[in-house]
């Protein structure tokens, strides 16, 4: 495989980078057909308790924010606590996950956040304070899902949503299907 591309989609209770992360996932995807590798998707819960400890933040407005989403998306939130696993504990296992992919697909991995300035950049910093270094990805591979879709806006706009909103796989698996079809229709067509 030449590339592989994988959406990124951390749930959060902040909007800052320093936010505490209730939730990583990880969708790896053909960005030329749309296809979904779903054996490879990542997607774990992080203890609440362990990031706060660790100093990583909470937003009134952005708690606020997700006691009025879908009791189907709050319940999400609260069965990944049941299982929900040690910040350091996600860190390590994600760098893992993400190896096991450079093993499986190679080295050319472009990794999509929904704007340049919150997933990528959240786990970014989680990777500096609990581990000190950056993530393993490459930070030249970083791709940013917003500004694709100011190439067609009405994609995204028309394109309806299929699961429960935040709940992380849907919403990286409804990303890559507006973002699938902008390239198709902007870059593959040219």
């Amino acid at each position: 495989m030449k590339q592989l591309d994988v959406m990124l989609d951390l749930e959060t209770l902040d909007t800052a980078p320093t936010a505490v992360i209730l939730s990583i996932t990880a969708v790896p995807f053909n960005i030329n057909n749309g296809e979904i590798y779903v054996d490879d998707i990542y997607s774990e819960s992080v203890d609440i308790d362990s990031s706060l400890k660790r100093g990583f933040t909470i937003k009134g407005s952005t708690f606020t924010w997700w006691l009025m989403q879908s009791k189907e998306a709050r319940e999400i939130v609260c069965k990944g606590q049941e299982h929900a696993h040690d910040i350091e504990f996600i860190i390590d296992d994600f760098s893992i996950w993400y190896d096991s992919l450079k093993n499986k697909y190679g080295e050319n991995i472009y990794i999509w956040g929904n704007g340049s300035d919150f997933d990528v950049a959240t786990l970014r910093n989680a990777y500096n304070v609990i581990l000190g270094h950056e993530p393993p990805f490459d930070f030249r591979k970083i791709q940013d899902l917003r500004t694709m879709v100011r190439l067609a806006p009405e994609i995204k706009e028309n394109m309806k949503f299929e699961g429960i909103e935040h709940n992380p796989i849907d919403d990286c698996k409804h990303q890559i299907k507006y973002l699938t079809k902008i390239y198709s229709e902007k870059f593959l067509k040219i």
